[in-house]
């Protein structure tokens, strides 16, 4: 069965991977995916959007709590109760990093001591395999508003492009 085509427009790539695998948990595929160019390029050419893809990729990620503390080498108790109360979610995915049981997840994630960076040379990578090989949509949005929101969107998004090419 043909899966209908959605563009998407985020910030970097591993909100590419997070779109994409929401894209298809609704039964779509993704087609042009704009954007990624950060934050302010999105925003510039997307008016409302800019506020909400300040947070809500890393929201969506941590809110698929047993997921998460398995990948990392965290205790579940750990990971946030309330991701879309958070402030600053990459911040507590960075933490969450920090007292990692895994040398690795440590190593790539959290930043150099002087460093300067807000995150880890390979933060990125390791956000983008956490979404390809463990996170779970259905079960994060069980946690999310935000996410559920999302997904609800999408499958209308989906649902239209199917009617469109029936």
């Amino acid at each position: 069965m043909f899966k209908p085509i959605v563009t998407v427009a985020v910030e970097g790539p591993t909100d590419a991977h997070v779109a994409a695998r929401l894209v298809a948990h609704t039964g779509g595929q993704v087609g042009r995916v704009l954007g990624r160019q950060g934050k302010a390029y999105v925003g510039t050419r997307i008016g409302g959007y800019c506020q909400a893809a300040r947070r809500d990729p890393w929201l969506v990620l941590l809110a698929d709590a047993d997921a998460l503390a398995a990948y990392m080498g965290v205790r579940r108790e750990r990971v946030p109760e309330m991701p879309d109360r958070l402030a600053d979610p990459k911040d507590a995915m960075v933490a969450l990093a920090r007292r990692s049981r895994d040398r690795r997840i440590r190593r790539d994630m959290v930043p150099l001591t002087g460093g300067g960076g807000r995150t880890g040379l390979r933060y990125a990578a390791r956000m983008t395999d956490y979404v390809q090989c463990a996170w779970r949509p259905e079960v994060a949005a069980q946690r999310s508003e935000s996410l559920r929101r999302a997904i609800a969107c999408l499958e209308k998004i989906v649902e239209v492009r199917r009617r469109e090419m029936s």
